[in-house]
């Protein structure tokens, strides 16, 4: 559904948009470790078999910081990231959501805004 959705997103907003996704976290790790530097948005759920996205996080937090704003959690798990990363600034979008909330997101994730409708997570 994600992929669908960044498709019609890029379709819509009239740009290319590539989408490398990957159905093992720990691949998810190898491939940012090598070429990580290219993403503009690295979309994580906090639930993941063998690896975490709160687990990528730390790993991104100690191995390449400068991508930590490109990270957005897409997750029904708001409140375990609130107590696990209490004084980081994080993006969120709360499961389920329709397309329409998910577009509104991704366009001021990517204009560098801080979202407005309970998405983003200030330090405590």
């Amino acid at each position: 559904i994600l992929r669908a959705f960044l498709e019609r997103f890029g379709k819509e907003q009239g740009v290319e948009i590539s989408v490398r996704g990957v159905t093992d976290p720990a691949q998810g790790v190898l491939e940012l470790s090598m070429s990580g530097e290219y993403y503009d948005l690295i979309a994580l759920d906090v639930r993941m078999p063998k690896l975490g996205g709160d687990e990528i996080y730390d790993w991104l937090a100690r191995e390449k910081p400068h991508l930590l704003d490109a990270v957005v959690f897409i997750t029904a798990y708001r409140n375990d990231l609130k107590a696990r990363f209490p004084n980081h600034r994080l993006r969120i979008l709360e499961k389920p959501f329709r397309y329409e909330r998910f577009a509104s997101f991704l366009r001021r994730s990517l204009a560098g805004a801080p979202t407005d409708t309970g998405e983003h997570l200030a330090p405590a």
